[in-house]
């Protein structure tokens, strides 16, 4: 169905809606996917700000684009991208009023926000040794400890276009939990079958990865969140019941589902926290140069950022 969902079809629905009253004032933010729209739907104020899906990150650019062509240029429209690579790679925006996530994608920015800390409060037991920010300090740092790896390994596919499948592959079969050691050897041949890379030669692979990881790289931006969810579903309990006891690590509604987490995580990331953003500021400052388009809630606080400056 999202092949069907074009940048142009997406730029003149957007046309189309600004047509009617009640859309005259209305901003419009366009973001990559439905997990960014509902992310976003609760951080925004939906009385003056539409949220539209393009099904991609280079798809968000063009229908920015396809609305900034001409000398007739589309006002109320920006667009919200998951920075990826870009800040490692040095990448500029191509597009004007295009923002991108403060870490490599929502995800991560949600995890090292405070509300992995919320989280982790609601699933330990109030008798614990460790308080929950001893604990949230250990969760998030094995989650980047196997999480580089990972990130690495995708990186080196994004700069060298090695054409390595990650879509559908379960990044958690190649982790042991009880060592907390992940098999890159194993993904990496894994994510061979079926793309481009399987052409490659390992040793090659394996070369390139290994330079690779020389380059010190800020592991917020090189972490995908998608990796790091899927690692917090498990290590969070392991964590939580190495630490506080077995069999503690129940969560809120007292039976553990792995699922239940993300859904939790994402749950506690509201718009006093996304206040504390780059992102947020920026949207802010985006704003003010474009009166009288809104996009943030306005009960949301203002940016801790602008208020340090």
């Amino acid at each position: 169905m999202k092949d069907f969902i074009t940048p142009r079809r997406t730029a003149n629905a957007i046309l189309m809606l600004r047509a009617h009253a009640q859309y005259r004032s209305k901003s419009f933010l366009v973001v990559e996917g439905p997990t960014d729209r509902d992310i976003f739907d609760r951080l925004i104020d939906q009385n003056n700000c539409d949220i539209k899906v393009a099904s991609g990150k280079d798809n968000v650019i063009m229908v920015l684009k396809e609305l900034q062509k001409g000398k007739d240029r589309f006002e109320g429209v920006l667009g919200v991208i998951d920075t990826d690579f870009w800040m490692l790679n040095g990448t500029a925006s191509p597009v004007d009023n295009l923002f991108l996530t403060d870490t490599h994608d929502l995800e991560t920015m949600i995890i090292s926000s405070p509300a992995l800390e919320e989280v982790v409060r609601d699933y330990s037991p109030p008798d614990c040794v460790l308080s929950p920010e001893e604990m949230t300090a250990i969760i998030r740092g094995t989650l980047i400890s196997i999480g580089k790896d990972i990130g690495y390994l995708r990186w080196l596919n994004d700069t060298e276009s090695l054409g390595l499948r990650f879509e559908g592959l379960p990044i958690t079969d190649f982790v042991e939990p009880m060592t907390q050691v992940i098999d890159i050897a194993g993904l990496t041949s894994a994510t061979r079958v079926g793309g481009n890379g399987d052409s490659l030669e390992e040793a090659v692979i394996k070369h390139k990865f290994c330079e690779l990881q020389e380059v010190a790289a800020d592991p917020w931006q090189l972490c995908q969140g998608h990796d790091l969810m899927s690692l917090l579903e498990i290590f969070l309990p392991l964590i939580i019941e190495e630490n506080c006891g077995d069999d503690t690590a129940a969560g809120p509604s007292g039976q553990f589902a792995s699922a239940e987490i993300s859904q939790s995580l994402l749950a506690a990331f509201g718009p006093g926290l996304f206040a504390e953003t780059k992102l947020h500021a920026s949207i802010q400052k985006w704003e003010e140069e474009n009166h009288p388009y809104l996009v943030l809630s306005d009960g949301a606080p203002r940016s801790v950022l602008e208020i340090r400056i």
